[in-house]
C-alpha cells in the first residue's frame, strides 16, 4: 500500500480482516499503531473488518477499542452484516464506516423477495446512520443492477472481478483506462 501511495495510488482503503481473538487482544491498538508507524501508511488508508458477531458483543471494552481505533483514523467495517443478532442501539453507537451485506442475501435477491426487502432496509438504515454499504458476493447482472438502483455504495464479487494478485491490481490502477467492462455496460471505476 505504501509503495502504491508513492506511485500516486492513494485514493482507496485497504481492508484487513480481524478475528474475534485479535479484536479481544489488549495489545491490538498498539500493534496497529506500530504497523502504521513502521510502514508509513496513514491510518486513513487502513480498514479493519470485523464480523457482525464480533462487533455486536455486549462489551464496553470492545466499544472503547473501536472508538480508539476510529479516533486514530482507521476505518471500521462490519462484515457479514445480517447474519448475526444486531442490536440497533449498539449499531447506532458504533463508529462504523461501512456495512458489508452478507452474500447470502445477495445470492437470493430474485428467489426470495424478503431478501430483497431486507437489502433495501439495510441500505436505507445504514445511509441514515451515515454508514456506507458494500454488497458482497455479486455474481450477475441482475444482482448488480438491483444494488445500483438501490444506491448501494460499493459492489464486491466475481461479477466485478475474480480475485487478482497485488501486481495485477497495481497494473489495473496504473492504467489510463480505469473502466471495468461488464457484460452489456461499462462502469466507470
Amino acid at each position: 500500500m505504501v509503495r502504491w501511495q508513492k506511485k500516486g495510488l492513494d485514493d482507496f482503503v485497504i481492508a484487513i480482516n480481524l478475528s474475534m481473538r485479535q479484536f479481544d487482544d489488549d495489545k491490538l491498538q498498539a500493534l496497529i499503531e506500530q504497523a502504521l508507524t513502521e510502514s508509513g501508511l496513514p491510518a486513513s488508508r487502513l480498514g479493519l473488518e470485523l464480523t457482525e458477531s464480533t462487533i455486536m458483543q455486549d462489551s464496553v471494552q470492545g466499544l472503547e477499542t473501536l472508538s480508539r481505533l476510529s479516533k486514530l483514523g482507521v476505518h471500521l467495517f462490519i462484515d457479514d452484516f445480517g447474519t448475526g443478532y444486531s442490536s440497533l442501539s449498539r449499531l447506532r453507537d458504533l463508529p462504523a464506516h461501512m456495512l458489508k451485506i452478507d452474500k447470502s442475501f445477495i445470492a437470493n435477491i430474485s428467489e426470495h423477495p424478503r431478501h430483497a426487502q431486507l437489502i433495501d432496509a439495510i441500505i436505507a438504515m445504514a445511509h441514515n446512520l451515515d454508514i456506507k454499504v458494500i454488497a458482497e458476493g455479486v455474481e450477475n447482472q441482475q444482482q448488480f443492477d438491483y444494488l445500483i438502483q438501490r444506491n448501494c455504495d460499493c459492489i464486491q464479487g466475481h461479477f466485478i472481478s475474480q480475485a487478482v494478485s497485488a501486481e495485477q491490481l497495481e497494473e489495473f490502477m496504473l492504467s489510463k483506462d480505469k473502466y471495468i467492462v461488464l457484460p452489456g455496460n461499462p462502469v466507470r471505476e
